[in-house]
């Protein structure tokens, strides 16, 4: 949890600076050309846990998290004048990224869990 919390919230601390400082958008524009990571966020939700039930949550936070370090490539690569399509692109794959080993994380922490201890049992 460490880890994704570092990856994740590293980088939504220096992608609106690249925005702001390389690519010249405003605080206002940076935030609105980051929305593309919380769309791609959305979309695996139901089937990161169906993923993680099938084959556990071990392969599916180690697959996301190298796709997450591959995925970076163009954004450190880039400058001025990378498409903004392909740098949005990479934010729905590191939105969807996160969103999958979380989701896997979570089932691995509560599996475990007996029911008493749980604070979803019914009262």
């Amino acid at each position: 949890m460490f880890i994704s919390g570092l990856s994740m919230y590293g980088a939504l601390f220096l992608l609106p600076l690249y925005y702001q400082q390389v690519r010249g958008a405003s605080a206002l524009g940076a935030g609105l050309l980051l929305a593309p990571q919380g769309i791609g966020a959305l979309l695996p939700r139901t089937l990161a846990g169906r993923l993680t039930d099938r084959i556990g949550p071990r392969p599916v936070v180690l697959a996301r998290h190298g796709d997450r370090g591959g995925g970076h490539r163009p954004v450190r690569a880039g400058g001025a004048h990378t498409s903004e399509l392909l740098l949005s692109l990479v934010l729905v794959v590191r939105g969807a990224g996160l969103t999958t080993a979380n989701i896997a994380l979570m089932v691995a922490r509560s599996r475990g869990c007996p029911v008493s201890r749980s604070p979803t049992r019914a009262a």
